[in-house]
């Protein structure tokens, strides 16, 4: 059977029209899902965008929050225990290590997390600066959703190395 250059052209030119709209239908449907309202939500709310996060080296709260963010997913599940302790090595302080060792050995419990447990959800915020350490104050979540209960943290960063070089209970 012959089919001339023409038909071919026409095929193959309806063929990549047809693939195009069907892809910008996918796209245009994926986006209008990644707005729909959560289960459970009243008819016509929305979700609200992903957010975004930015943090910087040189910043010491931001060092917090990224230490506290990845030694959680190394605690998360079946703990990674070399990690943990690369993350501690890379975020504190010799002279703190030591001591954090210390507490753990007498109160049986994580002093990262000050936790035998390891929580659901962090958050990092600035509390105070002065005498060449910042603060940042860590609230840990735990429980489910529904009924959070949460733990808080101070964290005391050195401000010429951005190494946290102490973490204590701190009240909510």
């Amino acid at each position: 059977m012959f089919i001339s250059r023409t038909t071919r052209r026409t095929t193959w030119r309806t063929t990549w029209r047809t693939g195009v709209a069907l892809a910008v239908l996918a796209a245009l449907t994926t986006s209008a899902g990644a707005f729909a309202a959560p289960p459970g939500a009243p008819a016509g709310a929305t979700a609200p965008p992903p957010q975004d996060h930015e943090g910087s080296p040189s910043s010491a709260v931001d060092r917090v929050a990224a230490f506290y963010g990845a030694y959680v997913d190394a605690r998360t599940g079946t703990p990674d225990t070399v990690l943990a302790d690369a993350l501690r090595a890379h975020f504190l302080t010799r002279e703190f290590r030591g001591r954090l060792a210390a507490w753990e050995r007498k109160n049986g419990a994580d002093g990262v997390l000050r936790a035998q447990n390891t929580p659901r959800a962090w958050r990092v915020s600035y509390d105070n600066s002065g005498a060449g350490h910042t603060w940042t104050r860590v609230r840990l979540t735990w429980g489910d959703e529904a009924k959070p209960t949460y733990t808080y943290v101070s964290v005391q960063s050195d401000l010429t190395t951005r190494l946290i070089s102490d973490i204590k209970e701190a009240e909510e």
